[in-house]
């Protein structure tokens, strides 16, 4: 009896869930998810160009690259919200101050994006590691600023004033 041929050697079956688990959580404390050591943010809302530790391009080379952050950004701040929602209903039922309520999720939803923004753009950065690892031309040296060419000033026209 002939056994079946697998894609990838018995081996390395369990060794991709890890590297997986273990790359969502070096970007969950905030740190590269390539090697782990690197801080990726300047500020909480700013990101570095490159890990300062293994050099990785953490922009990946595309315009719109952290655009699925974002989308994760506002799907986990409020998912947040609508859990301290759901306690503050539950925990004051039946008399539910509903004014209060809706001011106070709305008044939330703002802090809980700009609290959730950096775990949300490393998580992203981990996913897309995870799914296209990286490659040799991520890794090539560069600055940690990205300095865009200047054009040429443009005066404003003179204004004519009425008479």
């Amino acid at each position: 009896m002939q056994q079946a041929v697998t894609s990838r050697p018995p081996a390395a079956s369990g060794a991709a869930p890890r590297r997986a688990a273990r790359m969502l959580l070096r970007a969950g404390r905030l740190r590269c998810p390539n090697c782990g050591r690197g801080q990726i943010f300047i500020t909480w809302l700013k990101l570095r160009y490159r890990c300062p530790a293994c050099d990785l391009l953490l922009e990946r080379g595309e315009s719109d690259y952290f655009i699925g952050a974002y989308l994760l950004n506002l799907i986990i701040a409020e998912l947040i919200v609508v859990a301290l929602m759901v306690v503050l209903v539950l925990a004051t039922w039946p008399a539910v101050p509903w004014t209060a309520v809706t001011w106070g999720i709305a008044l939330l939803t703002i802090p809980a994006a700009t609290l959730t923004y950096p775990y949300s753009r490393s998580l992203w950065l981990a996913i897309d590691l995870i799914f296209r690892p990286p490659e040799e031309s991520d890794f090539s040296p560069g600055a940690d600023v990205i300095e865009f060419p200047r054009g040429p000033r443009t005066e404003r026209p003179p204004t004519r004033r009425p008479q």
